[in-house]
């Protein structure tokens, strides 16, 4: 489950056809270059260039049924002069800026203080994202009814959109340093409305508390209580246990020994639960997502599954800023962090489908 971070697309409206200013130097005709592909690549402004053109409006350009190319870019030129001069610094049509979070980010007093907008995407985002977890589908809605500084047209951003925010210097949350975002969940998933092209089945999230992106199943919008959310699998022997959460298989009595990481991956690998192989240690992504937050420590259902422990549980997850690290989920408060590969921690197998993209 994931709360939805909801950018206004109607507010990014507002905002096409400005552009923050860029600094000329000795690269100014390959800015230029740029620039005038990212506008050209745009379906409004091809719409009003070929508008002027064919009817001759503007100065300097005469009409023509076939404009050359030198005519358009010329016409792009003045197009983008023009705008120079209205701007206020926002970048919607742009994604070539790198600042820091002082500059990047502005909280909207138009917007009765509760957006921020990104002016390295131009996007608009809600200060304050959700704190309840919602499926997929509610997610959606969810964002299209939100009334925001007292504006409508909110939506699930996709899932290009959502990871701009990350910062791979940062974790834990992993947005820049500075940041004005308040409440959320800054260790959470979160949703895009990005479905995955080669499995429809699936859709794109966020993980902030690692900065990684990731593809659950579609069959991840549910949000059951426990009691209908667990099965014990007879044809297991009732050793796995089926989260009809997310379509995962666990052990229903995971290990009690500890061990370190490089253990905990074989370990798993050559697991024999209920007469199956082809288990595996979980990315921290699925390692999280059987907690339920409902519960008290070590948030899962003491009914369905025995022997799980109040402590760190490892992860098939390796940390992008240190090889020598893996995330870890801690059982007895339900966070996630870093642990050294060569400490040992307890291990929790799973069988189903692996999604390379949070190892």
């Amino acid at each position: 489950m994931c709360p939805p971070i909801c950018p206004s697309s109607r507010v990014r409206k507002v905002y096409v056809g400005k552009e923050s200013e860029v600094s000329v130097t000795t690269t100014r005709e390959g800015i230029m270059m740029s620039r005038r592909r990212s506008w050209l690549s745009k379906i409004e402004a091809g719409v009003l260039i070929w508008g002027m053109l064919l009817t001759g409006s503007g100065p300097g350009v005469a009409s023509a049924a076939s404009p050359t190319t030198e005519e358009i870019l010329a016409k792009v030129d003045q197009i983008l002069t023009a705008i120079g001069s209205i701007q206020g610094g926002n970048s919607t049509l742009r994604w070539d800026q790198n600042l820091p979070a002082a500059q990047r980010f502005v909280v909207l007093a138009a917007f009765n203080n509760q957006a921020v907008l990104d002016k390295e995407t131009g996007l608009v985002w809600e200060q304050a994202p959700s704190t309840t977890n919602h499926t997929w589908s509610e997610g959606r809605i969810q964002c299209l009814g939100r009334t925001i500084g007292d504006r409508k047209g909110w939506r699930l951003p996709s899932v290009s959109e959502l990871f701009s925010l990350v910062d791979t210097a940062s974790s834990s949350p992993s947005l820049p340093l500075g940041h004005p975002f308040i409440g959320g969940q800054p260790l959470g998933f979160y949703w895009s409305s990005t479905s995955n092209a080669e499995d429809s089945t699936r859709v794109w999230g966020v993980s902030f508390s690692q900065g990684s992106i990731f593809f659950p199943p579609k069959n991840w919008d549910r949000n059951l209580p426990s009691a209908s959310r667990f099965t014990v699998l007879t044809e297991f022997s009732s050793a796995a246990v089926r989260d009809n959460n997310t379509g995962l298989v666990w052990e229903q009595a995971p290990e009690f020994t500890t061990m370190a990481w490089p253990s905990a991956i074989f370990y798993c690998l050559r697991k024999n639960v209920g007469g199956t192989v082809g288990w595996r240690l979980p990315s921290v992504v699925e390692l999280k997502s059987v907690l339920d937050p409902t519960l008290p420590g070590p948030f899962v259902p003491t009914s369905v599954f025995t022997g799980v422990q109040t402590f760190v549980y490892w992860s098939a997850s390796t940390t992008a800023a240190s090889p020598t690290s893996a995330w870890s989920v801690l059982f007895n408060d339900g966070d996630v962090n870093t642990f050294a590969k060569g400490l040992t921690a307890h291990v929790w197998c799973v069988r189903g489908p692996m999604q390379e993209s949070v190892y």
